[in-house]
């Protein structure tokens, strides 16, 4: 019998490619996010900020992302978008 598979293992094993913890500094202060696998995409949260929360493919798109939302969350730096 042979197995083949595309889509990595076969039998349902994930390979984390992203750690669960990312350590970032911006704006001169230190920050702690913690990160979760959801299918095929990561979900990570700031530490002691839930307001700051994003998703991202792969570590660097959240290192980006989380810079982002924690500038604009908690340092008011992000864009204003119009409803």
């Amino acid at each position: 019998m042979f197995v083949v598979s595309t889509r990595g293992n076969p039998w349902g094993e994930t390979v984390r490619t992203v750690p669960s913890v990312i350590e970032f500094d911006t704006q001169g202060e230190h920050f702690v996010a913690d990160v979760t696998q959801e299918g095929d995409r990561y979900l990570a949260e700031v530490r002691g900020h839930p307001e700051c929360f994003t998703e991202g493919g792969n570590e660097a798109e959240l290192r980006r992302y989380l810079v982002e939302v924690t500038d604009g969350m908690l340092f008011g730096l992000g864009e204003k978008v119009a409803r």
